[in-house]
């Protein structure tokens, strides 16, 4: 088994004897006093918890721009998509 495999089931048997070790009822504000169940407040602030990591840690797109360096009088070739010049084409074929 994989380590991380192992985390994430230690970790989830650990939330789960948490949240149900604590199923009382407390006061929250929430602009009003409001009873809830710990287990709810618990649960709640860890799926809260869950999607802000999952936001923070998705991979970003990243924005690749072509500047245009050309200079008067010459033709600019067009970039190749796969990133070779006509030197590698020729090399390769």
């Amino acid at each position: 088994m994989k380590a991380k495999t192992l985390f994430v089931i230690i970790l989830t048997v650990l939330t789960t004897v948490v949240l149900m070790k604590n199923s009382e009822e407390v006061d929250f504000w929430f602009f009003g006093i409001v009873k809830l169940p710990k287990l709810a407040m618990m649960g709640i602030m860890l799926a809260l918890g869950f999607v802000a990591g999952l936001l923070v840690a998705r991979p970003r797109r990243k924005n690749i721009q072509i500047r245009d360096h050309s200079i008067a009088g010459e033709t600019q070739e067009q970039p190749d998509p796969n990133g070779l010049s006509d030197e590698d084409r020729e090399y390769i074929s």
